[in-house]
Formats: structure tokens, sequence, C-alpha cells
């Protein structure tokens, strides 16, 4: 029996940034308009300092989002492959026999944008051997299932 599928992380998490970036622009821009009217001669550094942060903030998401854009995972009826790379590729591929445990794992940011990542042990080292980032709950529970029941894991 074949069986073969492919996904990406969610791209939620993305539109949120943006948003987040929107935010600390509009922040950062109040306090160089209060500073302009009082201290003529600080402007110039407030406004350097806030263009600094929102471009460094801005390059991060760009390459956050341009990373996951290039991130897919791919699972067949013997193998979970996980490639992702914005220069480089790097593809990891583990063997669904070799399987350990299978856990969900989900941040504060992820439980509020509804996303969770699916982490896949194979050896008795305590960090895991593959995680699939940044997929959608309703996914990741799927996945868990679908890895178990392909695994030979489950109850």
């Amino acid at each position: 029996m074949k069986i073969r599928t492919e996904f990406k992380p969610s791209q939620r998490i993305v539109v949120f940034c943006a948003v987040l970036l929107a935010l600390l622009g509009d922040l950062l821009g109040y306090p160089v308009q209060a500073l302009s009217t009082t201290v003529p001669g600080i402007l110039l550094k407030t406004a350097l300092l806030a263009s600094g942060v929102r471009l460094l903030v801005g390059g991060l998401l760009v390459y956050w989002a341009l990373r996951q854009a290039r991130t897919h995972y791919q699972i067949d009826s013997t193998n979970i492959i996980s490639t992702t790379g914005i220069i480089f590729g790097l593809s990891k591929c583990v063997a669904l026999q070799q399987i350990k445990h299978v856990n969900i794992d989900r941040s504060i940011g992820q439980e509020l944008l509804g996303l969770a990542d699916l982490e896949i042990i194979c050896s008795d080292a305590p960090q895991p051997d593959l995680v699939l980032r940044d997929l959608p709950l309703t996914q990741a529970q799927d996945l868990y299932s679908w890895i178990r029941a392909l695994s030979g894991k489950s109850k």
C-alpha cells in the first residue's frame, strides 16, 4: 500500500507578524512626534533608532516568511521527509519503523494562532530527531494519529 501526502506549515504567523510590525511602527512613531515639539535636537536620534528597529524587525520577518515559504513536509508509507532552506536546502528523512515517540507541542503564541509543532523522536536523546513546525492544530492531530498508526505505535 503506497500512501503519500505533502503539506506546508501554516502562514498565519506571517500575517500575525506583519500586523505586529505595523503596530510597532505606530508605537515608535508617536514618541518621535511628541519629542519633536519639545526637544528638536533629539528628533533625529529617535527617528533613526525607530527606523533601525523597524528595519531589523522587518528584515527578520522577511527572512522568516521566506524560510516558511520554502519549507515543506512529505509523508509516505515508509518515510517522513522535511525540506527547508532559502539559499541552501536542507532535507531530513526519518523512517517510520525507527520512530519511538510522537508528541504535539504548543507554545503560547501557537495556542493563540491555533498552531502546533509535531515532534518525532527516534532515539533516546532528549531532543527530537525531526520537528514539523507551525502546523494547523487539526492537521497536527491527524498526522499524529496517522504516524502512530503507520509506525505501529498505536495503542
